[in-house]
């Protein structure tokens, strides 16, 4: 995958697009809704309520801009210690549009096995 560097003026202007957000300004994309009934059958990924809470009251463990202009953060998961949780969105009209989300290692981002 490419990467694409992060400017702090970047991270700072997702920040505060975070800040902003509300939850009736989370849209749910259609590859979104096929992602999360189809490989993810735990009650997480079912509750869209746990995305919008992260996103709207949660503060970030790490943020990433990937191609295409989606936006990929990382939170603390909600019950579990071994992974943290990622989303990955794109803004649209002030809008949040999730794309989906994933489980990722805590020890990728601590570097502890």
């Amino acid at each position: 995958m490419e990467r694409v560097i992060i400017t702090k003026n970047k991270l700072m202007e997702i920040l505060e697009f975070l800040e902003t957000v509300t939850i009736d300004k989370i849209i749910i994309s259609d590859h979104f809704i096929i992602r999360n009934t189809e490989e993810h059958l735990n009650k997480i990924y079912a509750d869209t309520e746990i995305y919008k809470r992260l996103l709207t009251e949660e503060y970030p463990l790490e943020i990433s801009i990937q191609p295409f202009d989606k936006v990929r953060i990382k939170y603390k998961h909600p019950y579990c210690d071994k992974y943290d949780f990622c989303i990955v969105f794109t803004r649209e009209n002030k809008k949040i549009k999730l794309i989906t989300t994933f489980n990722a290692p805590t020890r990728k981002r601590t570097g502890r096995c």
